[in-house]
């Protein structure tokens, strides 16, 4: 803060990523009458009256550059050395910046008082090389190719349902890195806000298991009942576990394309990847719960056996399915925008349809009822995970379900890998 008084005549107004709030309003205490906030103004309001522009990596460099009134820039890269590991920086960034970085407060303050006027014209020659009032035509002259070309393509005929499958998994092998960074940021990023941060991650679904437990396996006097020779506690669990990562996984995954409208029409993004990030950023949780399902079980006489190897399979399946219906929910929540409103209703239902608290599988249901039930691949992964863990029976020796799961997986890859390639290009239009 001291830097900013470096200029007795300038008026700084501060603008932080919305990510930041908190530490917003830790600085707040610091304004006085030359150091302003103004929540009531957007970032584009702001840069419009701005001489001199104070930023670090952000985007919004090259939207000043581009106006009037901009009259410098400084690039403050306090933390550039650890930034340039972690997400990492483009090559040919800071050989590309109109001004040298400065990365310690008694260069940012040098600099403020310096007020040295910046030539952006390489600069904007480099980023801004389509901004020249013609940019409208190129677009439309654009899609005019595009749209010869996708007749072109429809009258050959379009690329077959397995070609678009094949796809979808080499860009999801090829933007690995891009999918476990981003998903690793949007972690931190989701509970930064919280005094307990990234322990709520884990924290809500114990406290969900907790009530559960309290009401059917203490309430409803299923505590002593033997679930598969062992307690409820420990089976309810095993079972809980995988369905908590699911109904996330799905729920978030259906709207990530939406909620990146911004990132899918600013720049070339591997959109296919969006649902993938969501499934990946929920594995946290995931891990850390089987866990401790894992510790509760052997709390409660279950011990290791051959039969645990299946958990590599049932892992395997359970990311299959996701990856099935997250592609396809994506999609589908675009072109229909109720959609994931009803999909919330409908995980509500399959909650008590896959076996996560009740075993039904028992002669209390009627024999049709069950085997219906057991077609639910929530309930194939869910029954899976507790075979896993508790039961003796192996995944081929239920080849019935097996089959009919894998039918289910390779349906929601082909229908939803072919809307999406179908309707990405339009994406933002729709949005």
């Amino acid at each position: 803060m001291d830097a900013f008084n470096a200029d007795p005549e300038a008026i700084v107004v501060i603008k932080l990523h919305p990510v930041l709030k908190q530490q917003e309003a830790q600085l707040r205490h610091y304004s006085n009458s030359r150091i302003k906030f103004y929540d009531q103004l957007s970032t584009a309001d702001i840069l419009t009256v701005t001489d001199t522009l104070i930023t670090d990596y952000s985007s919004v460099a090259f939207d000043f550059a581009l106006l009037k009134n901009a009259k410098s820039i400084i690039f403050f890269m306090f933390d550039l050395p650890a930034y340039e590991q972690n997400p990492g920086i483009q090559t040919d960034l800071l050989a590309g910046l109109p001004t040298e970085p400065v990365q310690t407060v008694t260069g940012l303050t040098a600099a403020i008082k310096a007020n040295s006027t910046t030539d952006f014209t390489r600069f904007n020659e480099t980023w801004n090389t389509y901004n020249d009032g013609l940019a409208t035509g190129r677009v439309v002259d654009h899609y005019q190719k595009l749209l010869k070309k996708k007749i072109s393509v429809l009258k050959q005929g379009s690329v077959s349902g397995l070609k678009e499958v094949i796809t979808l998994f080499k860009e999801q092998i090829k933007n690995l890195g891009i999918i476990f960074r981003i998903s690793k940021y949007e972690d931190m990023a989701s509970y930064q806000s919280h005094y307990l941060g990234l322990v709520w991650e884990y924290l809500y679904p114990l406290i969900q298991i907790g009530i559960y437990w309290l009401v059917f396996g203490v309430g409803l006097k299923h505590g002593g009942s033997s679930m598969h020779g062992i307690s409820y506690l420990p089976w309810m669990m095993i079972g809980i576990t995988p369905w908590f990562f699911m109904n996330r996984a799905i729920l978030d995954a259906s709207k990530s394309i939406f909620q990146r409208v911004g990132m899918v029409s600013k720049m070339k993004f591997p959109v296919s990847i969006l649902p993938t990030i969501k499934i990946v950023g929920n594995l946290n949780s995931f891990w850390t719960m089987l866990v401790i399902s894992i510790v509760v079980g052997l709390m409660n006489h279950v011990t290791p056996s051959i039969y645990w190897l299946q958990f590599v399979y049932y892992f395997f399946s359970m990311i299959m399915l996701m990856l099935a219906l997250s592609i396809f929910n994506s999609a589908v929540s675009i072109l229909v925008r109720d959609f994931h409103v009803l999909l919330q209703s409908f995980m509500r239902m399959l909650f008590y349809m896959s076996g996560v608290l009740f075993n039904f599988e028992t002669d209390s249901f009627p024999a049709i009822f069950v085997r219906i039930l057991q077609l639910n691949p929530f309930f194939y992964i869910v029954s899976g995970f507790r075979q896993s863990m508790v039961g003796k029976v192996w995944f081929w020796e239920q080849p019935t379900l097996t089959i009919v799961f894998w039918l289910i997986v390779l349906f929601f890859l082909l229908v939803g890998s072919h809307l999406h390639y179908k309707f990405r290009s339009r994406f933002v239009d729709l949005i």
